[in-house]
């Protein structure tokens, strides 16, 4: 394949996973939420693997949807308040 293929694949993959990750999933009603991360080389020149940021839901149905995937440095606090944004939780008092 030629530079300008990979290229221009790699650009349709990328608009594909953001147009995913924006969907929709007002229309699942989620019984559980799984979170999750899984240490990966992204490439196989990569040194040093990355967490893989997961999180999947079971339906009310049994049916698990994957709803979100993303790259964190780690399986950090900080990590994952980036991965679930606006659902920090408070400690009382």
């Amino acid at each position: 394949m030629s530079k300008s293929t990979v290229s221009t694949l790699c650009g349709q993959l990328k608009r594909d996973f953001e147009q995913w990750q924006n969907r929709d999933l007002t229309a699942h009603k989620m019984l559980y939420l799984f979170c999750d991360g899984s240490y990966l080389r992204l490439r196989p020149e990569d040194e040093k693997a990355v967490a893989v940021l997961c999180a999947y839901g079971i339906r009310e149905d049994g049916k698990k949807v994957l709803l979100h995937l993303a790259v964190g440095d780690e399986e950090s606090t900080v990590c994952w308040k980036k991965f679930l944004p606006g659902h920090e939780t408070t400690r009382p008092g």
